[in-house]
């Protein structure tokens, strides 16, 4: 007896795996447990700010940018792995891979980004402070 299933819900059971998955790397049980604000005062500039300036704390605008680039982190990945199994069109592979590679950098390069801002949101607290 032969199982038949769609490409189609395979790859939207795919898409729903990256997004839970982006959604609970990216802080998403947090978000929905403690209910953070969606900005937060700087105490060091007083100016409101996306990232909050406490190293355990996550606001919602971190929760929503980190679960993005993670998506787009994971997305990246699976369509280059993807671009390897074409053999009979290279140009399409091509065109996979450096979609791939684009993604993957965004959301890499993306988190980073956050990280940064983080780190130095965490400083100039801890400079107001003293």
């Amino acid at each position: 007896m032969k199982k038949y299933t769609s490409r189609r819900s395979k790859t939207l059971i795919q898409v729903a795996a990256i997004l839970m998955i982006s959604f609970i790397v990216g802080g998403g049980v947090y978000t929905i447990v403690d209910r953070p604000p969606f900005m937060v005062l700087h105490p060091y500039t007083g100016r409101p700010t996306e990232v909050h300036y406490k190293p355990g704390e996550q606001t919602l605008a971190e929760t929503f940018a980190s679960t993005f680039f993670n998506a787009c982190t994971i997305s990246g990945l699976i369509i280059s792995y993807n671009s390897a199994k074409i053999i009979g069109n290279p140009s399409r592979a091509n065109i996979q891979l450096v979609i791939g590679v684009a993604l993957t950098s965004i959301g890499l390069g993306g988190s980073y980004y956050l990280l940064h801002l983080k780190r130095i949101s965490i400083l100039l607290a801890r400079q107001a402070v003293r």
